[in-house]
């Protein structure tokens, strides 16, 4: 409370809170747990935090993704030029965004994937929307209709509805261009459709506000030859790059797992996840020691030697979700049923047709899930979406962790989950590839 009135911040509040003597408790519980948490709620949340943490029942339940999408478009239609329409989407965005993390902070026993469920429903609905606006102001500067249908496909977290605390947003934006040489002779050859959409994506990354690096940040990376390539992609250019025979690396099309539709055009959005299933779902060996090259050279560059990196040491999440993904790779043109772009559906889904017998599933099932909350924990408490470093279990920050994984408090206890979860996924690589290679 002290802080609050010295950095001038709620006083007015506080001093209503006569008749709700709960709320200064509940926002020690809320801004407590994270240094993150306290720096978005002095930045920009405080005016909507007091009225939600007095009446916190409010927001218990989350609203689903149509609800969102109508809010925040209506929103939208109300702003009348492009710094409020910006302004807008990215209040709701933060507003939204801090609503779902405090409802995972004052009821963390929720079912697992509530969390990045509601979270991957609110960066849809931006994403969606700025699309949508992005496309209306280049064809409005340029006065020309959009050429043709665009879509934005999802990968990594974003892709398999696995956000969390701090993620950041994976994705591609491809553009039909089966009749843009019509539309380009129809606009006099004032503008290409790659250029149109290239201005698109380059107004949608400053449409999109990210406070700080990985936190709600586009990455367009995997999009065909990353960094060299143009930001948006031709669906002939997608095709060509991705296909059996195109130049994609190995881990490039393994992406292609967690590919999924999640704005602009529906029906491009489902041809291109029925092209993902035919390039990467066929009866073609799974290349395990490209895939394993690749894993070691992370830990190498990546790992800290001495220290345990919850994403990226082996044993660590990066393992279970090659451990999945390689093996619907491999079966999955048998076995419709594992095209799934989200990790623990595949995990049910592979255990049922058999692929992992009752042990091998439990295991993976529980360090996964292990491993994606102690990530959160990690992310909440820092504040840095790349920093995923376990602190050495002698530290403070050690205990502090077991307490945010409802571990009593015990370094013990963490130092012992963390051992057994990155056992159980080493030995069960070690039984994938015997060759270690």
């Amino acid at each position: 409370q002290n802080v609050l009135v010295d950095t001038g911040i709620g006083s007015k509040e506080i001093d209503q809170d006569k008749e709700n003597l709960g709320l200064v408790p509940r926002l020690a519980r809320v801004l407590g747990v994270s240094e993150f948490l306290w720096q978005d709620f002095l930045r920009l949340q405080h005016q909507t935090l007091f009225p939600l943490l007095a009446d916190v029942e409010s927001v218990k339940e989350p609203r689903d993704r149509r609800e969102l999408a109508a809010e925040i478009s209506e929103e939208i239609q109300g702003c009348a030029d492009r710094n409020s329409r910006v302004e807008c989407l990215n209040t709701f965005k933060d507003r939204e965004m801090f609503v779902a993390d405090m409802r995972h902070i004052v009821w963390p026993g929720r079912e697992f994937g509530e969390f990045s469920s509601e979270l991957g429903d609110v960066a849809e609905c931006v994403v969606a929307e700025a699309l949508e606006i992005c496309c209306q102001e280049v064809g409005g500067k340029l006065g020309v209709d959009p050429p043709g249908e665009v879509a934005i496909v999802g990968l990594g977290k974003f892709g398999g509805r696995e956000l969390g605390f701090a993620s950041d947003i994976e994705l591609v934006c491809i553009y039909d261009d089966a009749r843009t040489e019509e539309w380009t002779d129809a606009v006099a050859g004032s503008v290409t459709a790659s250029e149109f959409y290239r201005r698109v994506v380059e107004r949608l990354l400053g449409t999109i506000r990210s406070h700080r690096a990985g936190v709600f940040e586009l990455d367009l990376r995997l999009r065909p030859h990353g960094r060299a390539g143009p930001l948006a992609s031709s669906l002939q250019a997608f095709a060509s790059y991705y296909q059996h025979d195109g130049p994609a690396w190995p881990f490039e099309r393994q992406s292609l797992v967690k590919l999924r539709a999640v704005a602009g055009s529906q029906e491009l959005g489902e041809r291109l996840e029925s092209l993902r299933d035919e390039w990467i779902y066929s009866d073609n060996s799974f290349d395990i020691a490209a895939m394993r090259a690749m894993r070691d050279r992370q830990v190498r560059q990546l790992v800290r030697a001495g220290t345990f990196n919850a994403k990226l040491s082996p044993g660590g999440l990066v393992d279970s979700e090659y451990l999945v993904q390689g093996w619907q790779l491999e079966h999955g043109h048998r076995f419709p049923g594992v095209r799934t772009t989200n990790t623990l559906e595949a995990i049910d889904a592979l255990h049922e047709v058999g692929v992992l017998d009752d042990r091998s599933w439990s295991s993976l099932r529980e360090a996964y899930v292990f491993q994606r909350r102690l990530i959160d924990a990690l992310r909440v408490v820092r504040g840095d979406a790349r920093d995923l470093t376990v602190p050495p279990r002698d530290a403070a920050e050690f205990i502090f962790l077991a307490r945010r994984l409802d571990l009593g408090g015990s370094h013990e206890g963490l130092a012992e989950a963390i051992d057994r979860h990155a056992g159980l996924v080493e030995e069960l690589s070690a039984r994938r590839d015997p060759s270690g290679t």
